[in-house]
């Protein structure tokens, strides 16, 4: 039981710490989802005491009308959190291929430019 109440304690900081670093674009979503994460964990706690306590009809009771919906709201919660940072990822990951692309087509340009630069210079003092 110690080791569950460790792992629910380092849950509840560890989402506190990430919700430091949130950017305001997942703010709305990192909300949604730790107002989902503080019953949970409280439901799990109740769950555990009645199975503790010998009272299995109660927690399976328990867990399929309380604890249940609070793990399924949190699992969907959990999921928006994960597509966000999904889709922000591809659209950087977009970002940087557009970026390299166009450093691509510029290295090349002024390659050719060079170039071109070159030939006219050798012509001009080859005539000069």
């Amino acid at each position: 039981m110690k080791h569950i109440d460790d792992l629910q304690r380092e849950t509840l900081a560890t989402l506190n710490g990430y919700g430091k670093a949130v950017p305001p674009s997942e703010k709305k979503l990192y909300a949604t989802l730790q107002s989902r994460t503080a019953p949970l964990v409280s439901g799990c706690a109740h769950f555990r005491e009645l199975v503790a306590s010998g009272q299995r009809e109660q927690a399976g009771a328990y867990w399929s009308k309380e604890s249940g919906v609070l793990s399924k709201a949190f699992r969907k919660d959990m999921q928006d959190e994960v597509d966000f940072k999904r889709a922000a990822a591809s659209s950087y990951a977009e970002s940087g291929f557009v970026a390299a692309y166009a450093a691509a087509v510029f290295t090349w340009g002024l390659l050719l430019f060079s170039a071109v630069l070159r030939a006219a210079l050798d012509i001009a003092v080859c005539e000069a």
